[in-house]
Parts: structure tokens; sequence; C-alpha cells
């Protein structure tokens, strides 16, 4: 078992993506590019402005909300203590359509 110390990362403003507003990124654990086994484990914070699109990815996704609300538009709002429809689920197979996801509130610094 490999054990990260959040104080051990660095925080990214990610900058030139498609995706439109402010969004942080910690990674903590990134498995073996070009694997059938490779992962990607990153603790993510959006503020007001950001919005994506629904979308689709080519992997699985998994996502655990720690605190605020994320509002994915039509298909509901996510936060620690309430589950989405099953039509925006937490969790989204390669290929599944996401849910767009719409930051409705600025994120609480750590």
């Amino acid at each position: 078992m490999k054990i990260v110390r959040l104080e051990d990362t660095t925080l990214e403003d990610v900058k030139h993506r498609p995706r439109q507003g402010r969004f942080e990124r910690r990674r903590l654990l990134e498995g073996e590019t070009g694997t059938p086994e490779n992962f990607h484990f990153q603790m993510v914070r959006t503020y007001g402005d950001f919005f994506s699109p629904r979308h689709h990815h080519n992997f699985d996704q998994v996502r655990y909300q720690i605190e605020g609300t994320f509002d994915f538009d039509r298909n509901g709002k996510m936060s620690p203590r309430i589950r989405l429809p099953s039509s925006c689920n937490s969790a989204a197979p390669a290929a599944a359509a996401t849910c767009p996801p719409i930051s409705s509130s600025k994120a609480s610094p750590s």
C-alpha cells in the first residue's frame, strides 16, 4: 500500500484545458502509462465559474464528493449526503455519457 500525504503533493491551478472556469487538482497516485491497469487518482476542487458540457471518456470514472454541492444540471446536485438519480450516477463506465458538471458555488479552501 502506498500512502500519500496531502501536504506532500502540489496544488495545480489547471490551465490550457477545454473546460471553462477555475479548476485545481492534486495528483495523488498514478499507474503505469500504457498498461491495462493504468489509473489516475486526483483530488479536484472546482469553483463557481466552472462548467463542463455533457461528455464521455474512454475510461471508467468515479466521483466522491467530500464537501460542498456540485450541480449536474438537469440530473440534480451531488453533495456528500445526496445520491444522484440513476441517470446521473457518480460512477461512469468507459464511453458512458457523464452529466454536465456545473459548480454552483465557490469551494471552500482546504
